[in-house]
């Protein structure tokens, strides 16, 4: 006798409908594992990568290239053009994918100048918290500024001056940490260039 709820099937009959829903059942799997693969693929959580090489100088004051990459943003081209306003001043321009990131310069001051008369005011110097006791190094996340021995420097009247160096960032990139490490090796750079080496000294 047949259940009124449950019409009777063949054997064959059963068969067939259960391969039906398994084979719709697998479509639907493949169907979601493919989309779930296309968004994973469109929302990667990799951050964006630095894929230019940085360079040893900057402008001429060499910078070791991992020290100058810390405080620099992502991108995929890197390049660096020097201008020179006056005499007593050079400014690296530091460019990745055609936006400035960067710029590191030096200027001759007078004797008595310190480095807060050098420094550009966007770096914001703490004198309790951002400078050295010496008074001669100052740094914060957005740059920083130093005085360079330049005991032979390439104009010889520039022996009755001083020599400043300073970084100035426009990404926040890096650590506080990571700016004084720069802004050393800039100013060490700046000392060991053709500025304080005597190399084409006019008079």
């Amino acid at each position: 006798m047949k259940h009124p709820l449950f019409p009777w099937q063949s054997p064959t009959e059963a068969e067939a409908r259960a391969s039906s829903r398994l084979a719709s059942a697998k479509g639907t799997i493949a169907t979601i594992t493919a989309l779930g693969l296309a968004l994973s693929g469109c929302s990667s959580d990799e951050p964006p990568k630095k894929s230019y090489t940085a360079p040893t100088t900057l402008c001429g004051a060499a910078v070791p290239p991992d020290t100058l990459t810390a405080v620099l943003p992502p991108g995929k081209e890197l390049r660096t053009e020097l201008s020179k306003p006056g005499d007593l001043r050079s400014i690296c321009h530091v460019y990745i994918d055609d936006d400035q990131v960067l710029a590191a310069q030096y200027d001759w001051r007078l004797k008595k100048r310190t480095i807060f008369d050098a420094a550009p005011a966007l770096l914001e110097l703490d004198p309790h918290k951002d400078v050295n006791p010496e008074k001669t190094f100052g740094y914060t996340e957005k740059g920083g500024v130093t005085k360079v021995s330049c005991p032979n420097p390439a104009k010889s009247e520039y022996k009755t001056w001083q020599l400043f160096a300073y970084i100035i960032t426009y990404e926040d990139e890096g650590t506080k940490e990571d700016m004084k490490n720069l802004v050393a090796a800039y100013g060490k750079g700046v000392t060991e260039s053709s500025e304080c080496t005597g190399e084409g000294r006019t008079t």
